[in-house]
């Protein structure tokens, strides 16, 4: 434990970092997470307040990451709306408010990343068709970006593009995801499943048919 520690007082320890560690170490409910957590100052953006929290549920201290997910709740909505709403349409929770958010943020910030949060807000509200249109234009500008190929997959799946979703799938499991985005990337794939499979697992998460 001495030695662990000793690599925690070095490492520059991030939100990121934390939620890997809690789900790649041999056992996340341990002192040396508990440690890790200790030493990390609670962040502010929604992503990282996201990972902090998730990794706290892990590593057991429940209260604590409902503490850090309601001050998450209520400064989502003015400080980045646009990953709130992923946050949201992602767990499925308050979906219309999620959408109303992405659609405010598309008069703000028209670029690839607003259309592709709008589209998984649209298929987060069962409204695949219109989900499929913001992510054909997500991907029109060419971005290589895990989540967005993540959200394409999903889409095509349930839009009847099974050949489409698993291209979507291949080319997004070559991409890096940013570590500020990892929260709510794991937790898409933790809740929806694997991209361009298990279409009708991923609607019962919708509650589409």
């Amino acid at each position: 434990m001495a030695q662990t520690t000793g690599l925690v007082q070095r490492l520059k320890v991030t939100p990121g970092l934390v939620l890997a560690w809690a789900y790649i170490g041999p056992s996340p409910n341990n002192t040396t997470l508990l440690i890790v957590m200790q030493r990390t100052d609670e962040p502010t953006d929604v992503s990282g307040r996201a990972s902090m929290a998730e990794a706290l549920s892990v590593a057991g201290d429940v209260r604590e990451a409902e503490a850090i997910r309601t001050r998450m709740i209520k400064s989502g909505p003015s400080n980045d709306p646009r990953t709130y709403a992923l946050y949201l349409a992602t767990r499925g929770e308050d979906t219309t408010n999620a959408l109303r958010l992405a659609e405010a943020e598309l008069n703000n910030r028209a670029d690839v990343f607003t259309h592709d949060a709008l589209a998984w807000c649209l298929a987060a509200n069962g409204r695949w068709a219109e989900a499929r249109s913001q992510l054909d234009r997500a991907l029109a500008e060419g971005t290589q970006d895990a989540r967005l190929f993540f959200h394409a997959a999903q889409i095509a799946a349930h839009s009847g593009q099974p050949g489409e979703a698993r291209r979507f799938h291949g080319i997004g499991r070559e991409e890096v995801v940013p570590e500020h985005g990892m929260a709510e990337f794991d937790d898409e794939r933790r809740r929806l499943g694997p991209c361009g499979e298990g279409a009708e697992e991923s609607r019962d998460q919708y509650g589409t048919a």
